[in-house]
């Protein structure tokens, strides 16, 4: 065990009276740790620090791929409330194997006062079936599994309705995620808090060295950010980027990358388009304040939010998003903030691309309703309130002595 934490994004916001009520250990469950690993970890981040700077001591028990440290997962902390279980373990079929992981879920659950499950992570999930509860149990509920085959996903969902069977609430991000079939058994019990970021942090660009991010070379810049996997779509830019004169940032890594590069130069667009891999945190940030665009072309409904486009909104970054049954149009709806076009599509994005690039006045627009949104829906503060209240909630229904 070592200690861990993120770094505080609370520090940029001005104090706020601290909510009313009873302060128990929490214990956060995920697949991994590290901001900057997915939009999961991001939440799970979110989360720790928000919790933790209203007063909870806060444990994390995630995995850790092998031969795969992100650059933030194993970072040292300075708080003391938060402490981070991390187990190396092999990865299958997109989910950690670590034998040792339900002793100590079980070791850590006699401590805590509640636990939050993040999910889906079906190690986490079977074990928790197979033992005791003695605290009040919550769960995120971040996306479907859809990229396994029918038996497999057959087979999961009925553990999953035994699993959520067992939570006193179930969070989802949007309306829309709580609407799905899945969750339609335990309505009940469900609630929607939007995933947030720090929207003041946000709002203004990092001062960086010189030549961290590429020259625009007076072409307009369209900004992907995200992990390279078949779902994000991103193969669905590059096919759009024919016939336009922008240039592309590609912010991000992961298995699809060797392919995207070579797509690229099939299509000839490699000049324009730049493979920049991992970038930290103050570079996604700069990024955004130089891109005219965000787009987000995800072509599956393993879409369920975009943290990064909410990221984008406080920048005050319009984004291109696609039309799926999740929370993506919810974060930035079409006319509002951006547009929406048909997962899968290139012609339909190239089209939206090069109209909205046309169009400065409608950018402006949009970059003004993008602020505003996200200063209304998705301010961190906001987020974590809305968690602190649904814990306390659940703490005075359950029946739980702790």
């Amino acid at each position: 065990m070592h200690a861990a934490a993120v770094q505080s994004s609370f520090a940029s916001m001005p104090a706020l009276p601290v909510p009313e009520g009873r302060r128990v250990r929490v214990l956060q469950v995920n697949k991994f740790w590290g901001a900057d690993r997915g939009g999961v970890e991001a939440v799970l981040s979110a989360y720790t620090d928000g919790l933790t700077s209203l007063g909870y001591p806060v444990d994390v028990l995630a995995c850790r791929p092998w031969h795969d440290p992100l650059p933030e997962a194993t970072s040292a902390s300075s708080h003391p409330s938060v402490a981070l279980w991390e187990l190396p373990a092999p990865v299958v079929a997109s989910m950690p194997c670590h034998p040792g992981f339900p002793f100590r879920m079980k070791q850590l659950m006699a401590a805590a006062g509640l636990v939050h499950f993040h999910i889906p992570f079906p190690l986490a999930e079977a074990a928790a079936l197979a033992m005791p509860k003695r605290a009040p149990w919550v769960a995120t509920f971040h996306a479907e599994v859809t990229r396994h085959p029918a038996w497999i996903r057959q087979s999961y969902s009925a553990m999953l309705q035994r699993f959520l069977g067992r939570m006193d609430r179930i969070i989802v991000s949007s309306p829309n995620m709580a609407a799905n079939p899945l969750l339609r058994p335990h309505a009940g019990r469900v609630a929607v808090i939007p995933f947030g970021c720090d929207v003041n942090l946000l709002q203004s660009p990092p001062a960086l060295p010189e030549g961290s991010l590429p020259a625009r070379n007076g072409r307009p810049v369209v900004l992907f950010a995200g992990r390279l996997v078949a779902y994000k779509g991103v193969d669905v830019l590059l096919r759009a980027l024919q016939g336009l004169d922008v240039t592309a940032w590609i912010l991000g890594d992961g298995p699809e990358r060797p392919r995207l590069e070579r797509l690229a130069h099939r299509l000839r667009v490699q000049e324009r388009v730049k493979f920049l891999g991992y970038r930290p945190r103050d570079q996604l940030r700069a990024a955004m304040h130089r891109a005219s665009l965000l787009v987000f072309p995800s072509v599956s409904r393993a879409e369920a939010f975009g943290v990064v486009q909410i990221e984008a909104l406080a920048s005050g970054l319009p984004v291109i998003n696609t039309f799926l049954p999740t929370g993506v149009n919810f974060v930035s709806p079409h006319g509002v903030t951006g547009w929406t076009v048909p997962p899968g599509d290139p012609s339909a994005l190239r089209a939206a691309m090069h109209a909205l690039l046309q169009d400065h006045a409608l950018l402006q627009h949009f970059s003004r309703e993008a602020r505003l949104r996200a200063g209304r829906l998705f301010e961190l503060r906001l987020q974590t309130t809305r968690l602190h209240e649904l814990y306390q909630d659940v703490l005075e229904q359950t029946k739980f002595t702790i």
